[in-house]
């Protein structure tokens, strides 16, 4: 038997079995004693009592059966526990909840549509139930408001239909009898399953985006890529597969989002992939190798005395030594973060001896390099291109522009036939630059920023051209036209100017600065410091007007120019664009004026006119009839 205390810790079921088995325990006791006074004495139970029995000793319908097994109290509380396990609360997996979720919206679903429905049968019910003549008042009704609507519209509009009842093919008769068909439920759920909703791709985790989402993302950055299983683009540095190090750095620098060509470039890039990137100057191309290559470097074993022997594990090829300048620069601040790298940069316009002194005393591991500077390091044997990882060719269609095609053929002799990843730039892929691609980069992933054939050259649509038309004996004009643009406020600084020829560009010089004209000026027979410090004052405000040949249309990285003018036009087309993408830079609005002579710059009017159709720019008319007059000829 329990104890009182143990009785009272048993739920009121078990107490009542309890009592049950006492009185069951009652009437053996009481045949017992029957028996032994000999007295015949006979018990039945009552109905109820068979029933209570039952339901401890587990039997069936009919009358108690002595013979009936007792069920134990330690059963009891077994079961007692198996129903508690069966009733306790189930935590569900994520995909369970969101199953879940899915069965109530779709239960919702229904409802409401249960709910429509019912509402039209009533509709309909309470219009059946309606008398004929108050439906023929509301057609009369509808009438007269609509032949007073044709009467008003009469009088101030120009035509007035008369439509007859038996001329409407509407059928919106019926429609306004029977109402509009409900959705069905079926294909409703079927969107559901697929989840086709009007969550914009940038407001879900990244777990959650389908192909959609990522098609629409491209089409927002305007990202077009062509090779197989790519990756897809980047949605925020976060989410990259780029080095903790390296992420953190760019938080510490600020780069709050990526670049289009930065979204789409780097994911392939550390998957090793070879790449041609096209995409318009100021696009961020620079950062978009750079970190890919920084990612390789930093997993490679640094260099010593003895491996540095073997050459550098990045080679980067640019045209221009202003070019390098604004890459050095740009790794550099990296560099600050990673003083283990050492890197160095070869370029014309300065001693040599600086340079080979890096070469012998540092364990460079990342070579910035002009080709004509690099080939003369490597034939005097100051360097060695043994174990380069990583290679790349930036703005490329320029190198085979300045005839250094052959030069970068020679270079690759230099380099052993290792693994390499391989990554060119450009903002025109023409049939060199393809045929240059083929030297280097294997089974390459092609990513255009911008224009839907990697062939069509890349003007950037943020840039407002204009066009200026004057004779060949109006030189004078011409220059007191640009002294109004300079000075008249419209246009803040800094302000570039573009000549062909460096004698012309000393005359603006010195006539601009005769005029007040905060001005400096570069070209090609500056010196590397002269050049350096032209740039620098243009930078810091000490100047406000840049003169400049072609030598600084490329490369050069001034922030907030506002406008280009073209002082005198390029021959060809490509050079124009490069001139006019010093503005618009980084996601600005620029603007570039360019004085055209038609005696001398005619030849260029029909490549112009196809550009500006493709930028959406306004065409002048001087090139309508330029053309008209060429048909004529014709």
């Amino acid at each position: 038997m329990l104890s009182s205390s143990d009785t009272k810790r048993l739920s009121k079921k078990e107490r009542q079995q309890l009592a049950l088995e006492r009185r069951r325990q009652q009437v053996l006791e009481q045949k017992r004693v029957e028996k032994l006074n000999d007295e015949p004495l006979r018990f039945e139970p009552s109905n109820s009592m068979d029933e209570d029995l039952d339901t401890i000793t587990g039997g069936g319908g009919g009358h108690h059966q002595q013979q009936k097994e007792v069920v134990s109290l330690r059963e009891l509380l077994s079961r007692k526990r198996e129903e508690v396990e069966l009733n306790a609360p189930k935590f569900l997996s994520k995909r369970e909840r969101e199953q879940l979720e899915l069965e109530q919206r779709r239960e919702s679903e229904r409802k409401k549509l249960a709910e429509a429905e019912r509402k039209r049968k009533e509709g309909e019910m309470d219009s059946k139930k309606r008398p004929l003549r108050l439906k023929e008042a509301d057609v009369q009704s509808k009438r007269t408001r609509q032949e007073t609507k044709k009467a008003v519209n009469g009088r101030t509009s120009k035509f007035n239909f008369e439509w007859r009842d038996e001329d409407d093919t509407t059928n919106l008769g019926l429609v306004q009898e029977y109402g509009i068909q409900p959705v069905d439920v079926s294909f409703n759920s079927a969107l559901l399953d697929k989840g086709l909703d009007d969550v914009h791709w940038s407001r879900k985790p990244l777990s959650e985006m389908k192909t959609r989402d990522w098609r629409i993302m491209k089409e927002d950055f305007e990202i077009i890529t062509r090779g197989t299983n790519l990756p897809n683009p980047l949605r925020s540095w976060t989410e990259s597969d780029i080095v903790p190090d390296l992420l953190k750095i760019i938080q510490n620098l600020g780069y709050k989002e990526p670049t289009p060509i930065q979204r789409a470039a780097i994911p392939i890039a550390l998957q090793k992939r070879d790449i041609i990137g096209v995409a318009e100057t100021g696009s961020g191309k620079t950062l978009a190798f750079l970190l890919p290559m920084l990612s390789k470097v930093l997993k490679l074993a640094r260099l010593n005395e003895v491996t540095k022997n073997d050459g550098p594990y990045g080679l980067i090829l640019v045209p221009t030594r202003e070019l390098a300048q604004q890459i050095e620069i740009e790794l550099n601040k990296f560099l600050r973060f990673l003083p283990m790298i050492d890197t160095v940069s070869l370029v014309g316009g300065k001693l040599i001896e600086r340079d080979i002194l890096d070469l012998q005393n540092k364990n460079i591991e990342i070579v910035i390099a002009t080709p004509g500077r690099l080939i003369d390091c490597l034939e005097s044997h100051y360097l060695v291109l043994n174990q380069v990882k990583f290679l790349v060719l930036d703005e490329s269609d320029k190198m085979i522009e300045m005839n250094f095609g052959e030069q970068v053929e020679k270079i690759k002799t230099f380099m052993t036939d290792g693994e390499r990843q391989n990554m060119m730039f450009t903002a025109t892929l023409t049939n060199e630059v393809e045929k240059l691609s083929r030297e280097y980069v294997k089974s390459p992933a092609i990513v255009n920023i911008g224009s839907a054939s990697s062939r069509d050259v890349v003007v950037n649509e943020r840039i407002t051209q204009r066009f200026e038309f004057f004779g060949k004996d109006e030189e004078n004009k011409k220059v007191k036209r640009l002294e109004r643009i300079v000075t008249s406020h419209e246009f803040k600084p800094p302000i570039i100017v573009f000549v062909n020829y460096k004698e012309t560009g000393e005359q603006l010089f010195k006539h601009l600065q005769s005029r007040g004209v905060r001005v400096t000026m570069i070209h090609g027979s500056k010196s590397q410091d002269q050049r350096e410090l032209a740039l620098k004052q243009l930078k810091d405000g000490r100047a406000d007007v840049l003169v400049a040949t072609s030598v600084a249309s490329r490369g050069i990285d001034i922030n907030n120019v506002s406008l280009v003018v073209n002082y005198q036009m390029t021959k060809k087309c490509d050079e124009y664009i490069h001139r006019i993408g010093r503005t618009g830079r980084a996601g600005n609005y620029g603007t570039s004026i360019t004085f055209l002579t038609e005696d001398y710059d005619k030849a260029v009017y029909p490549e112009l006119k196809r550009l500006l159709q493709k930028s959406g720019n306004k065409i002048p008319s001087e090139f309508k009839r330029l053309e008209e007059g060429l048909q004529a000829i014709v």
